[in-house]
């Protein structure tokens, strides 16, 4: 489980990922913009936990975050987005893959 890493704010660097591995999942890269900086750093206590035990990476850049993400079905991708563009202090999604 890596999401208690990003619980701390600590960066992780996967520079290599066998996606074998992961093979039958969809890897995602979840672009977040925020309002502000201030919303940007309350709402990562309410994604952190929606993104859970599927993210592999996630930074936040001023009002940008991005969350790399290793979902079980691409269904998931839309049903995370819904829950995340809720959050308070989220502008907008967009979705790499």
């Amino acid at each position: 489980m890596l999401h208690p890493y990003v619980r701390v704010a600590a960066v992780i660097s996967l520079p290599k990922m066998d996606y074998h591995r992961i093979k039958g999942s969809v890897p995602a890269n979840l672009l977040i913009l925020f309002n502000n900086l201030d919303a940007a750093r309350m709402s990562q206590k309410t994604i952190i936990p929606l993104v859970g035990d599927t993210v592999i990476f996630a930074v936040l850049w001023d009002v940008v975050g991005v969350c790399s993400l290793v979902l079980p079905d691409v269904a998931s991708a839309g049903e995370l987005a819904e829950k995340v563009k809720r959050v308070e202090g989220v502008q907008r999604l967009g979705w790499k893959s």
